[in-house]
C-alpha cells in the first residue's frame, strides 16, 4: 500500500502515518499508527512552482479498512485535462490545499 503525501513531507528517515483520526494534535480512537522508512517525491516535484505537488510512502504491512481508514481514489491519466470544477468530491489529508495557503 502506497498513501499519498506531500513532498515536503518526505525530507526524513523515518515516518510516522496517523490514519483513521480527525485531529492529529490527539491521539483518537480508532487511531492506527504506523512507522515506516520508505517514501518517493513525485521525480519532478518542484517547491519553488509547486508542481508534481505529490509523493507517496510504503507501507510494509497490510491495513484493515474501516469506517474511518478508506482507500482515496485518485484521477486515471486520461482525465488529467480535467478541472473538477463545480463537481462534488471528497477529499483527505491535512496540510496546504493550494500554493502554500
Amino acid at each position: 500500500m502506497w498513501p499519498v503525501d506531500n513532498p515536503a513531507s518526505l525530507g526524513g528517515t523515518t515516518y510516522i502515518l496517523t490514519l483513521g483520526v480527525c485531529n492529529i494534535s490527539v491521539t483518537e480512537a480508532p487511531a492506527l499508527i504506523i512507522n515506516t522508512r520508505i517514501a518517493v517525491a513525485h521525480h519532478l516535484y518542484n517547491k519553488i512552482a509547486f508542481s508534481n505537488n505529490i509523493g507517496v510512502i510504503k507501507i510494509v504491512a497490510g491495513v484493515d479498512f474501516n469506517q474511518y481508514i478508506r482507500p482515496v481514489s485518485l484521477p486515471r491519466y486520461s482525465d488529467v485535462n480535467n478541472t473538477y470544477e463545480l463537481q462534488e468530491v471528497q477529499i483527505s489529508g491535512w496540510g496546504y490545499t493550494c500554493n502554500g495557503e
